[in-house]
């Protein structure tokens, strides 16, 4: 019992050094109509009007997104930037996502067939740099959501710290399964970090500039790699440049899964198991004990309340700390990541039930079975991605 309350308490603690890795998206004071230029004013701002205001490529990679393409697509007619390249590359779309794209002004590419050795995701960034005439570069996926401020927000960002910078949507729920992501979203946000040279990067929100992209060879560097934003990070780092990731709290968002359990099963699956062994192992020890740490403090209040010790008021008082401790560190972590009800942190062990189960469904894709799926394509884990997991 005592190594039981001292395994909750050190995972706990490991889990205030987890929940401060990332910072949210700098709120800069950019007055209405300011634009950046590229470079540095009298005062080093950055951010004034100018009469050639900088270029910027957006790149949606979509597949099969009819669903999401049109609200991103109006949500970047409604920034405050011009001068804003909009490019969809449709992966081989199977519904509307193509006609959608091109009704809503969008410039749309359509991949052509993938080359041996590419991931879709990848491939489609790749077509879509390449043909991209900004100086920036903002890499989308096409379920992201977009405040008005959001593009000058990521300009001014990435402006300050240089290199590559990444954002972390807050994911945005309707539905109760929805909530069942909390360790996920958790554990995506607390590995990646803020930008050491092995945590590597978010990958639903990526803005760079062009040289930069091209110079580190860009996503044709990474074109295996199922986790390619990671890699992309490390890219970048390994040629001295800085990596900077943020969350996007009310900036920038995304609903992930709103097909259904399924859905969400699915897209958790395909890539866990490779990013949780593509961590840094400091990052890597610390997820794993404070997991242990949230078991402990469940198994040991239900050993105290179900008598499964010896009845003892400090020891049922322990156990219920342990527990309320747990549940008040999940809940303020996941408001800054999601739309998170209370009930989630409280009845903690659900979402973490399902997140080890699907925990183990993803180990058994990526290291026994050596595939896994989205979107109705199988990609192969060959032998050099095992190696690298």
């Amino acid at each position: 019992m005592s190594f039981s309350i001292i395994w909750a308490v050190f995972g706990w603690l490991c889990g205030l050094l987890l929940q401060n890795r990332v910072s949210r998206l700098p709120d800069w004071d950019i007055h209405e109509g300011d634009e950046w230029n590229g470079a540095d004013d009298a005062n080093g701002a950055g951010m004034k009007n100018s009469a050639v205001p900088i270029s910027i490529s957006v790149i949606i990679p979509a597949r099969n997104e009819a669903a999401n393409i049109g609200k991103l697509l109006h949500a970047l007619q409604r920034q405050k930037l011009s001068h804003v390249e909009v490019i969809v590359v449709d992966d081989g779309s199977e519904d509307a996502t193509a006609s959608l794209a091109a009704a809503n002004g969008a410039l749309v590419i359509r991949a052509e067939e993938m080359p041996d050795g590419w991931i879709g995701k990848s491939w489609a960034c790749w077509t879509g740099a390449k043909t991209a005439q900004g100086e920036l570069l903002v890499f989308l996926d096409a379920d992201v959501e977009l405040e008005k401020d959001a593009l000058q927000l990521l300009a001014a960002s990435q402006k300050e710290a240089g290199g590559l910078v990444s954002v972390q949507p807050y994911h945005r729920m309707e539905r109760a399964y929805e909530q069942l992501s909390a360790f996920f979203n958790l554990i995506v946000i607390a590995s990646v970090g803020d930008g050491d040279s092995r945590a590597g990067a978010f990958g639903p929100c990526l803005i760079c500039r062009r040289d930069d992209y091209f110079r580190i060879g860009g996503h044709e560097a990474v074109r295996g790699k199922v986790l390619e934003h990671f890699e992309l990070g490390r890219a970048f780092s390994s040629d001295q440049m800085p990596v900077s990731n943020f969350m996007g709290c009310e900036k920038i968002s995304f609903r992930m899964y709103p097909d259904g359990l399924n859905s969400m099963f699915r897209g958790w699956s395909k890539s866990f198991a490779a990013g949780a062994a593509s961590n840094a192992p400091f990052v890597a020890c610390a997820v794993s004990l404070w997991l242990a740490g949230a078991v402990s403090a469940v198994t040991l209040m239900l050993a105290s309340i179900g008598g499964q010790v010896e009845a003892d008021y400090w020891l049922l008082g322990t156990g219920v700390a342990c527990y309320a401790a747990y549940s008040l560190q999940l809940g303020l972590w996941l408001r800054k990541t999601g739309s998170f009800k209370g009930w989630t942190a409280l009845l903690y062990p659900l979402p973490l039930s399902l997140f080890l189960l699907f925990f183990a469904y993803s180990l058994f894709s990526t290291f026994i079975r050596r595939k896994v799926s989205w979107k109705r394509r199988v990609v192969s884990m060959g032998s050099r991605e095992r190696g690298k997991l």
